[in-house]
């Protein structure tokens, strides 16, 4: 991996380009973020906050380096604009919500309990939000 796949990798995962820089330090809003940067012949990773480094880690290689600062970056979910599995409950909310009717919406949603993907809970709150947007429409 390189640092352009890397870019596209991050982007994928939905990670705020806030929290990272991969051409090392550009100026102050830098500040709190996870820095990648090529010296010499070798690659760096470190953490960076008012004008320190932190966490240095050193790699000869830029794919050893970008799997790490890829790996550092999604590990926690608040590094996201959204996460994977948030998205995925956003999309079965929003196919629940564009169900027909109601019995149509609780058979899709049983599926998605029993699949592990959300639980009974999740589903009996996606019923309450199926049944608010469809009581305005009629």
């Amino acid at each position: 991996m390189n640092t352009e796949e890397l870019k596209k990798a991050l982007d994928k995962e939905g990670v705020k380009p806030i929290y990272y820089s991969l051409n090392g330090i550009r100026g102050p809003q830098e500040n709190d973020t996870l820095i990648l940067e090529k010296t010499g012949n070798k690659w760096v990773y470190y953490y960076y906050e008012r004008g320190h480094k932190f966490d240095l880690q050193y790699f000869d290689t830029e794919d050893k380096a970008c799997q790490y600062i890829f790996q550092k970056l999604t590990k926690y979910p608040e590094t996201r604009i959204y996460c994977p599995e948030q998205a995925a409950k956003n999309e079965i909310l929003l196919r629940t919500v564009n169900s027909q009717n109601s019995a149509e919406a609780q058979t899709f949603l049983d599926k998605q309990v029993i699949a592990g993907k959300i639980t009974s809970e999740e589903a009996s709150k996606y019923m309450v939000i199926w049944n608010k947007v469809h009581s305005k429409q009629t």
